[in-house]
């Protein structure tokens, strides 16, 4: 899969040239060129929704390599690119897509400078090995042996979960509003809330779209108006977050009002360093509700919302430091929310306003994504109200080593690596590996500190005296005596969310505790015979012609009469 050191990412080769001029239908609107869009206004709103219907936008849908991926007339592509197929997918090769819609949307609104702005963040913060799941918004995850190096992920290694552009905002500049169902609105600078009591808590966050490459391989399921990303098992990190506890700045804002319910996150998408605003100017004026996030041609701010009932149990941190250093701009700097137990996507970066609401809200990420549906229902018979919304995460743990596939050779017992975590508070209490598809299980006695709201790392010695193809499956059990479902199809759905079945990888045993393995590997060692790939015929004879008759007439292959 693509990574900094196999592919020349800036190249025109790896990557369309995006225009920074708007649409001639688009100019109206004034968005050319600004560092961030302030969608508040209802009628730019549907203004530019209205030009988002009118034009032909690349398909949602993945395309056959034949069919080379088009633009709208004025932007089409300077290159016709290879897209994926549904097998290519499903098997990773390639997994690095480019997300054509939404770049070329951004570009028809003049924002194209914003995309470019977003992918040069990932070159500057993210390791070279990371491997890019989608270039825009940009998704991506560190590889399978980077993330077990360290129970607290480094920062360079965190998965990165995106749904528009990256923003830089100062710190100096930061301003954050409360506002709603607040007895005193109020306006907090970053010092400020760097002054109140402090919080800190080691937290996993997970994409609740995690392992869905296992769900793809299963049954293909929703593209969305943006690609569901391939992931595979590394959307997953663990850090320690320093911050205040939501609790105390609503306190300093007098308190909540009668019939709050819920609390709203809303994060900016701005793409420059803002400049500074002297003092007879409100920073936060200009930045509150100014993302710019596109659901099936409506548009609208990053908004989620979580319920007053965490934010009461001090499960919601306003946070700037991860793993002892302030936030990077890839991660939500200068200031994020950390929401404790629950999926990633209710953790918004890049704070800027509060609201304490009544209600969840109404934005399409709060009330048309992150749905949990019926295995029965998909785009033929579901609707928006169908499902429910994802909140605390399952049970769950995957194998991150072996590799799936991989040719292992061991002398009667194979070492297993992965992670293990349980959302909701509840904490891993064991993890378990079958080496025969499920009929036993050997436990972990290897694993990492508890913690109720971080992950476990584990490693299992397990015994193997088969040799040849084997299911290799894991599972975990957390502290409410949760454990995983079994087959994938327990747990798939249409938006291929919250991949949680006991995590299963085949392997190819080759057992040199066996003689006659041993003495193959001594013979193709002294050959300089390479052990992969598996399927390459050996070139060299086994036995020699005398021997082969001898055994043959030992033990016939056929009958005598």
């Amino acid at each position: 899969m693509p990574a900094f050191e196999d592919v020349d990412v800036l190249s025109t080769a790896a990557k369309p040239k995006l225009s920074y001029e708007a649409h001639p239908a688009a100019k109206e609107l004034g968005l050319e060129g600004k560092p961030w869009v302030d969608w508040s206004d209802p009628e730019l709103r549907k203004k530019a929704e209205a030009f988002l219907r009118s034009q032909n936008w690349p398909s949602v849908s993945i395309q056959s390599p034949a069919e080379p991926v088009k633009g709208p007339p004025h932007v089409q592509l300077q290159h016709d690119f290879p897209a994926q197929d549904f097998e290519s997918l499903s098997l990773a090769l390639p997994r690095f897509l480019e997300g054509y819609r939404w770049q070329r949307q951004f570009e028809a609104l003049g924002l194209g400078h914003l995309v470019d702005q977003s992918w040069q963040t990932v070159l500057e913060e993210k390791e070279k090995n990371f491997e890019h799941v989608l270039r825009f918004p940009y998704n991506g995850e560190t590889s399978k042996e980077h993330l077990l190096l360290e129970h607290l992920t480094p920062v360079p290694r965190w998965f990165v979960r995106n749904h528009g552009e990256i923003p830089r905002i100062q710190p100096e500049d930061y301003r954050l509003k409360v506002t709603g169902l607040v007895k005193n609105p109020r306006t907090f600078t970053l010092d400020e809330l760097k002054s109140m009591d402090l919080m800190e808590k080691t937290v996993t966050l997970q994409c609740s779209g995690g392992r869905r490459i296992e769900q793809i391989r299963y049954a293909l399921g929703d593209g969305d108006s943006l690609i569901n990303a391939p992931w595979h098992e590394q959307a997953i990190s663990n850090a320690k977050w320093k911050g205040v506890s939501l609790k105390k700045i609503l306190k300093a804002c007098g308190g909540v009002t009668e019939g709050a319910t819920d609390v709203e996150f809303v994060s900016p998408m701005p793409s420059r360093p803002r400049p500074s605003f002297n003092n007879n100017h409100v920073a936060s004026t200009r930045l509150a509700r100014a993302d710019t996030y596109f659901k099936q041609h409506e548009v609208d701010n990053y908004k989620v919302s979580v319920g007053m009932k965490k934010v009461k149990a001090n499960e919601v941190i306003v946070a700037w430091e991860q793993n002892g250093e302030p936030l990077t701009w890839i991660h939500g700097a200068p200031v994020r929310t950390v929401v404790l137990g629950v999926i990633g996507a209710r953790s918004c970066k890049w704070l800027i306003e509060i609201r304490v609401l009544p209600e969840v809200s109404e934005g399409p990420v709060q009330r048309k994504e992150y749905l949990l549906l019926n295995h029965q229902l998909s785009k033929y018979n579901s609707t928006f109200a169908d499902g429910f919304s994802i909140q605390d995460m399952p049970v769950s743990s995957a194998i991150m080593s072996p590799r799936e596939g991989e040719v292992v050779v061991h002398d009667g017992t194979v070492k297993f690596k992965g992670w293990a975590y349980s959302g909701g508070g509840c904490f891993v209490q064991r993890v378990e590996v079958s080496v025969d598809g499920g009929h036993s299980w050997w436990p972990s006695h290897q694993l990492t500190e508890k913690s109720y709201y971080g992950w476990r790392l584990w490693e299992v010695d397990a015994p193997i005296a088969a040799e040849g193809w084997l299911e290799i499956v894991c599972r975990a059990w957390d502290s409410s005596c949760n454990t995983q479902p079994s087959l994938v199809r327990s747990a798939w759905n249409w938006g291929l969310h919250v991949t949680s079945h006991a995590c299963r990888i085949k392997i190819f045993s080759v057992n040199k505790s066996n003689p006659v393995t041993a003495a193959r590997l001594k013979f193709m060692e002294e050959n300089n015979i390479p052990l992969e790939p598996l399927t390459e015929p050996l070139e060299h004879e086994t036995i020699t012609a005398a021997e082969l008759a001898k055994a043959l007439r030992d033990n016939q292959r056929e009958p005598r009469e």
